[in-house]
């Protein structure tokens, strides 16, 4: 029963297939020195948040009872709400989606979709076109 509890509890978060493809696009548009961070925490993360719109997620690591936990490794930027990236992803139709990667406080916070990916066709296939902005990353 314990077991089943601890899993219930501490399921990982589940993204749709095109929100996974764009996430892993993140990897390519982050700058090369946080890969290793930003793989690690999102690997931590076992709660999103998906806000109503569904264009936006949030990223949290919860402890069993709810309370907020730090990721086990920190991003090497600034601290305070940073834009890591925003990059365009094109569908197979053509159309662009513009996404954005924000960190607070050194942690992967939310991805923001100019579009609901969740809600993309299996057949839809997602692939980087640009990345539109991308800052000088400093640690403070």
């Amino acid at each position: 029963m314990k077991s089943l509890l601890l899993k219930l509890f501490h399921s990982k978060a589940q993204l749709s297939v095109h929100e996974h493809i764009a996430i892993k696009a993140c990897l390519q548009a982050v700058p090369k020195n946080v890969h290793t961070a930003f793989d690690k925490q999102l690997s931590e993360y076992n709660l999103i948040q998906r806000e109503v719109s569904d264009k936006v997620l949030n990223f949290y690591k919860c402890s069993l009872f709810g309370k907020l936990l730090e990721p086990s490794v920190l991003l090497p930027i600034q601290t305070g709400e940073v834009l890591l990236s925003s990059f365009t992803l094109v569908k197979t139709s053509g159309a662009e989606v513009l996404v954005k990667i924000y960190c607070v406080n050194r942690r992967l916070f939310s991805v923001e979709f100019s579009e609901a990916l969740n809600k993309l066709s299996a057949s839809e296939n997602l692939k980087l076109d640009k990345v539109v902005y991308q800052p000088e990353l400093t640690r403070a």
